[in-house]
Order: C-alpha cells, then structure tokens, then sequence
C-alpha cells in the first residue's frame, strides 16, 4: 500500500469519502484494513463486521453510479 499513488491519512490508511470512493480517484472504491474509513471522528477496527460492511456499502454505490442513481452513505452497525 506504501507504493499506491494515493492520498492517505496519517495512520497510512488511504482516504475515502462517506460513500467509501477514493478522494484521489473518479470512480475508485476502498473497503476494509486499507481504508481510512471513520465514524462519528473514530477510526473504524479493523475487524470483519466492519469490513464485510463497508464491501457491502461500496458494492452498492459502485452499481448506483453505474446507474446514475445517488449513492448511499456509509453508516457502520456494531453487531456486538
């Protein structure tokens, strides 16, 4: 990840908007350990809930811009 052409955080995690696109690239999405996601000012753990989320919410906005339809923000659910 060192060697992406990306912008990223300070912690090394590349940046992403609320609806998980890459700031830095048209049309790129980033989910999972890789992704500088926050919520609520908090970094998300990187734990698999979290990820298997924040895959699910890309996927969606990636067809929605496809479509041409307003993509849907990314809203973390502790799952216990």
């Amino acid at each position: 990840m060192k060697g992406l052409d990306l912008q990223k955080n300070p912690r090394g995690h590349i940046v992403v908007d609320e609806f998980l696109r890459v700031e830095s690239r048209l049309g790129v999405y980033d989910a999972g350990d890789c992704a500088g996601v926050e919520v609520d000012g908090h970094h998300l753990p990187a734990l698999a809930q979290a990820t298997e989320q924040e895959g699910a919410t890309a996927a969606r906005n990636l067809v929605a811009e496809i479509r041409g339809v307003d993509l849907a923000p990314f809203r973390y659910h502790y799952l216990g």
